[in-house]
Formats: structure tokens, sequence, C-alpha cells
């Protein structure tokens, strides 16, 4: 990664002299160059220790943030028939409260940076624009994985006019962080409204070759901040308290976790924080996604009641659970806190398309503070480390705009 445009350009043309045959990615917006097949000695004339701006290093895999349950359709998840698990939906909209949807939601996209996703859903493929993947060697949109789809389905299903924006940067394990940065700028470029990051990494603000991908993912959301598209990202599934992971380890979760962007937590039933659910003071909200129930970790008893209904691939078999319940193929009863930051970004689009309709775009400062303001308090009174200003309550947040 280089200092400015003028290093970069110079750098560029350094590798392709040096190496005139290295495989190079490189994303100008944020002075970043990978190459792949450099030999020792041509990495050793490229790289100048002396120069501290510049830093070298490796840049990681990235994993989602959803944990499966296998340890007109939108009716379909918010139904009576299904009222078991669309509670989380019903107490972030007021048990489903009306509350007009804006008219102009279509205009309104949602980058949904992940997985790839199920082109021919019934709930998502009315709703799907032009995307693009960044996974070498696979010219597919297609959802291998499965994440992408059920993070799409949350968004739809809580903002069903919006549109989605799928870009693959997982393919059916894990993905690389320099694709899930250049699918980053790519949305900007595009002109979505929105981009969910349900995925992350961990790596050490001590380390110097690690240095390079928290700069990297700093710029790039300083990059969206910058071009007026709010940005939302999960905390992590860990269970671990961020603050003491970087004070006494140095490491950070990315990207959820950094400035210029909301990072969302997770919260049950019951309303108390998930055990999974990484916390601290990076944390700026909650969103209910549930685990496997309130005895799992004492009694390994699972109450299916307690998870959360969303999409899944039609073209992928349903899980055990989903067919111990009866749930149709093409939907999946999971939880963690990548199905939290779609519940944020869809609150997002909603506020989006509710400014169009009054004439102008409300910007992502105030998208922001709007969802913080009218999130509803949990644990110690005002901001804490473990649900941040709260969680989310849409009905609320859209009755303050109205």
């Amino acid at each position: 990664m280089l200092k400015d445009e003028a290093e970069f350009n110079e750098k560029l043309r350094e590798i392709q002299r040096i190496a005139p045959d290295a495989e190079i990615n490189k994303i100008k917006e944020l002075y970043l160059i990978e190459t792949n097949n450099l030999s020792p000695a041509e990495f050793s004339k490229l790289n100048d220790p002396s120069n501290e701006d510049n830093l070298v290093g490796q840049l990681p895999g990235i994993y989602v943030e959803t944990i499966n349950a296998d340890t007109d359709e939108r009716n379909l998840i918010l139904s009576d028939h299904y009222e078991k698990f669309n509670w989380g939906y019903k107490r972030i909209t007021g048990n489903l409260s009306e509350v007009d949807q804006p008219r102009n939601m279509a205009d309104v996209k949602v980058a949904v940076i992940d997985s790839g996703i199920d082109e021919n859903h019934p709930l998502l493929k009315n709703h799907l624009l032009k995307g693009k993947t960044f996974v070498e060697g696979d010219s597919s949109l297609a959802d291998d994985f499965g994440h992408g789809t059920s993070v799409s389905g949350v968004i739809t299903t809580l903002a069903p006019n919006v549109s989605i924006v799928p870009y693959k940067v997982i393919g059916k394990k894990d993905g690389e962080s320099m694709w899930a940065l250049q699918a980053i700028v790519e949305a900007v470029k595009d002109d979505v409204d929105v981009i969910n990051l349900s995925l992350g990494t961990y790596k050490s603000s001590s380390k110097e070759d690690e240095q390079l991908i928290i700069k990297a993912y700093e710029r790039a959301i300083h990059f969206a901040k910058k071009n007026k598209v709010t940005v939302v990202a999960s905390s992590g599934n860990e269970g671990y308290n961020l603050d003491n992971l970087a004070k006494e380890e140095g490491k950070l979760h990315l990207p959820g976790g950094l400035p210029n962007l909301i990072t969302v937590g997770s919260t049950l039933r019951n309303q108390s924080i998930a055990p999974y659910s990484n916390f601290g003071q990076e944390i700026d909200v909650t969103a209910p996604t549930g685990y496997f129930g309130e005895n799992y970790e004492t009694r390994g008893e699972i109450n299916v009641t307690e998870m959360m209904l969303t999409t899944f691939p039609t073209s992928k078999d349903n899980t055990f659970i989903d067919q111990a319940v009866g749930l149709p193929k093409g939907y999946t009863l999971s939880f963690g806190t990548s199905l939290a930051a779609p519940q944020v970004s869809a609150t997002a689009a909603l506020l989006i398309g509710s400014s169009l309709d009054e004439g102008k775009k409300i910007n992502p400062n105030r998208i922001e503070k709007t969802i913080y303001n009218n999130a509803k308090d949990l644990g110690d009174k005002g901001r804490d480390s473990y649900f941040g200003y709260g969680e989310l309550d849409i009905y609320s947040t859209l009755s303050d705009v109205k």
C-alpha cells in the first residue's frame, strides 16, 4: 500500500518493469497493489524498507459471520404460519405495525458484499440489479455458500421494494480481503446508497505486515463515507471483548469496529446480548437474531423458536433443522451478527427512500444519528459496550422522520 497517487503510479511502473509477467491486482482509490507471483529476488528489488509511509504485507482471508442451523413470498417469512420464527422482525417493527413504504425505494440500492446470491429466489429475483463477482476463477454470482442469500433475505423482508446489488467476494468457504476491498470501491463507484458487510477478519495493529490490511479497510470505508455511502458491518461471532482483544493482543476486528461505519451486534429473544456477539466500545447498535436457545450452553438443548427465519438458496438442500420444522426449500433458520447487520442496512435504505420522497437525500451522519436516537436502550443506561445505543427499532426510527 502506497502513500499517495504519485507513489502508486511509480510503484506500478516499477513492478511492470522488474516483473513484466507478474499478476497484478490494484485498487487505485486506496493506493493498493497486490502481486501474487513475484520471485523473492523481484520482491526484494521492489520493497523499500526505508520508506515507512508504505506498507507491505499479505492480505488475509475473510469469513462470514452467520452461524447456520445445521448443528406474494414476503408473507411466508412474516406470516402467522411461521410466527414462531419471525419474532425478531416483529419486535423491531412494532409487531409489524404499518409504516408506509417510501415511494422511491426501487431507486435505493443496497450493496451486499458477500457470497453471491440466488438470482432465482422468488423473494429476491425481482429486486436484483446487475452485480459483479471478484472471486478468482468464478464468473457466476451463484451463492454456493448460502450466506449472501440469507443476508439479502433479511433486507428484502424489511424493505421489500429496495434494489439489491450483489458483489461476490466469498466462494464455497471463504474469501480474500483484496476482493472485499475491490468490491467496496466498486460499489461506491456504482452509486449504491448502502453497503452491507456481514463478514470479517482479525488483524494485529502491532504487526507490521498486518497494519496493511487495517489501513486498507480504513481507506476503503473512508472512501465510501466521503462519497455519502452508509456502511454497515457485523461485529463478529466469537463473543470477544473487542476492547480487551485490542489492549492485550493488539488485535482488531475488521471491518466491523472501524470508524465511519455502523457496527452491529446481536441480541436474543429475551433481549439479552447473544453469547456469540462480540462486544466493546466499538459496538454502535444491536439487532435480534437469536440463538439455539437459553439452555443450549448449559444443557445442550436446542429451542428452534429462538432462531431467525430468512432465505436460503433454492438450489441447496434444507438443513436437518429446517426439514424437522417443515420449512420449504429456499428458507432456513439461522442466527449470527451477519443477520443483525442487514436489519440496520434495511433501516438505512428505508430512511433514504423516505428522504427521497421529501426531495432531499439524507446523509450517512444523519442516518446514523436517527437510528441511534431511536434504538431501544438495553443494559446500562445510555450507550454501553454490549448493546451500543441499544436494540434497533425500525418503527420508531421511521416514525421519527415522518
